[in-house]
């Protein structure tokens, strides 16, 4: 892979002030995926009120939003790391703010025991530490663990079992769902949850394999150098993957399940799924380098600045407006209710934004004047 400089360059030396805090790097086309993924996210959780079988398209758009977003998470620890130094104290802190709001979710919205089925939040909560440690090897050492983690996933799945549904229990002590083939707590977190360790974490850490193509130190050794991924190496090893496991995924179709409505591809996450998923995400990061700067900026972006309370509010919106007012929706209502969701989640974080930055601003200014 030969990867050439992209269409801007971020963190230029000399840009900020003595008297302030060095300014995060903004990469256009990582945030309009992050926004690409969020949008689809929200696609994905709307399906169990979809009437009659989702279509093809649906099943396959959202199960592309998952990997997605773990993806670039690790890509931002890693970039983190960078930017604000190694420091496994910061890191744990986020972990527990994402597993705060994991819990609430859980207790608030969907009114279930905490810590049981191993939803996404869950997953990055534990990912980001995790993902951080990894970062004192060699990226081959990292891409090397990512393929046991993927490797492994299959074989746990057979070995340990897989459950139809995992355990949810109500806040009155009732099971959510009762599975046909149950398995313990920890299988959840390990292989069957809905985002286990095995393979999901595998994600993550290819991220901050991405990360180290992506941001390159700058020969004077000030700063970070964005590099374009829109390469013919860098697309063709994304659509080699993308179509092998996508051939071998349509032939596993009619064994895969559905789980409470959820409508994605990867109950379980097989072998071949896991091909596809990477492969597309490379086949994304290529397009959206292909992209004007301006055309990342608005309207996915702005979803991007407030990630972890678009993904608290929409599942609060399905849970407590659409699964009540519209519990079976027709293909058409169904899109009309998914453009409205996403356009009140924009413009909500259109109102949040100057706030935040604000917020955030002072945040680092304190930060930098105490030497942190």
């Amino acid at each position: 892979m030969n990867p050439q400089p992209g269409p801007g360059v971020y963190g230029v030396p000399g840009s900020t002030p003595a008297n302030l805090p060095p300014a995060r790097i903004r990469d256009p086309a990582i945030d309009v995926l992050r926004g690409l993924a969020i949008v689809s996210m929200v696609a994905a959780h709307l399906s169990p009120a979809l009437e009659g079988p989702a279509p093809l398209w649906l099943r396959a758009g959202g199960s592309i939003a998952a990997p997605l977003f773990i993806l670039i998470s690790g890509m931002m620890v890693s970039l983190s790391s960078r930017e604000r130094g190694r420091d496994l104290g910061r890191f744990l802190r986020r972990g527990g703010q994402v597993l705060l709001a994991a819990v609430l979710v859980d207790l608030m919205v969907w009114n279930i025991y905490p810590f049981l089925s191993f939803d996404v939040l869950y997953l990055i909560a534990l990912a980001i530490p995790l993902t951080f440690l990894t970062l004192g090897q060699s990226a081959r050492m990292r891409f090397a663990l990512v393929l046991l983690i993927f490797l492994a996933a299959p074989f746990l799945q057979q070995h340990l079992g897989y459950a139809d549904y995992p355990t949810e229990i109500t806040l009155l002590g009732t099971r959510a769902v009762y599975p046909h083939s149950p398995t313990g707590i920890a299988n959840h977190w390990l292989v069957d949850g809905w985002f286990p360790i095995f393979p999901w974490l595998g994600f993550s850490i290819l991220g901050t394999v991405l990360a180290d193509l992506r941001w390159r130190p700058r020969p004077e050794g000030d700063g970070l150098l964005t590099v374009g991924f829109n390469t013919v190496s860098f697309f063709l090893a994304g659509l080699c993957l993308a179509v092998a496991g996508s051939a071998a995924l349509a032939r596993s179709l009619g064994d895969l399940a559905t789980r409470g409505g959820y409508v994605e591809l990867f109950y379980p996450p097989t072998a071949a799924y896991l091909a596809a998923s990477v492969g597309v995400c490379l086949l994304l990061f290529f397009l959206a380098d292909l992209l004007p700067r301006q055309a990342a900026q608005r309207p996915l972006a702005v979803l991007v600045e407030h990630s972890l309370f678009m993904y608290v509010l929409h599942l609060a919106l399905i849970r407590y407006l659409v699964y009540t007012l519209w519990p079976e929706e027709s293909l058409g209502a169904f899109l009309l209710v998914f453009f409205g969701m996403v356009l009140l989640m924009v413009a909500a974080g259109e109102r949040l934004g100057p706030w935040k930055r604000k917020l955030e601003n002072r945040r680092s200014k304190r930060r930098y004047a105490h030497g942190r």
